[in-house]
């Protein structure tokens, strides 16, 4: 695995061998930290030619509103300009964190399909078999 982008709150890694990124939250970001982090992962989906996406998410915590209106009008859109054709996502086990990722998931209008897994194993699982 190749990192691309590491920082104390969120690392990027391209898994060559099953043509996928995997974006990782290591801890609650802030919002600058949040954009920053999906900002890069854009030009990650478009420098690795890949539409394949694993969000490991367990760590993110509650999204300030501000962010969610933020990746629904703006990052959305971008991803699927960049490619992003599938995301498997890593729910945490914080409800208050489930709730605010949950405000997501119908309010942007995707073209990419999500699945929603409780293990690394089965999110990998799925992706490869994408």
């Amino acid at each position: 695995m190749e990192l691309y982008f590491e920082k104390e709150y969120a690392s990027i890694h391209f898994d060559k061998d099953n043509g996928m990124l995997i974006m990782k939250w290591i801890m609650s970001p802030m919002s600058d930290e949040y954009r920053e982090g999906l900002s890069t992962l854009l030009v990650a989906i478009d420098k690795f030619r890949t539409g394949k996406v694993i969000f490991d998410i367990r760590n993110v915590g509650a999204l300030h509103p501000d962010d969610s209106e933020w990746a629904i009008a703006s990052w959305f859109p971008a991803a699927e300009k960049a490619g992003l054709t599938h995301s498997a996502i890593i729910m945490p086990a914080d409800i208050f964190a489930q709730m605010s990722i949950e405000s997501l998931k119908g309010d942007a209008s995707k073209t990419f399909i999500d699945c929603y897994f409780d293990s690394r194993e089965d999110a990998f699982n799925w992706m490869i078999k994408q």
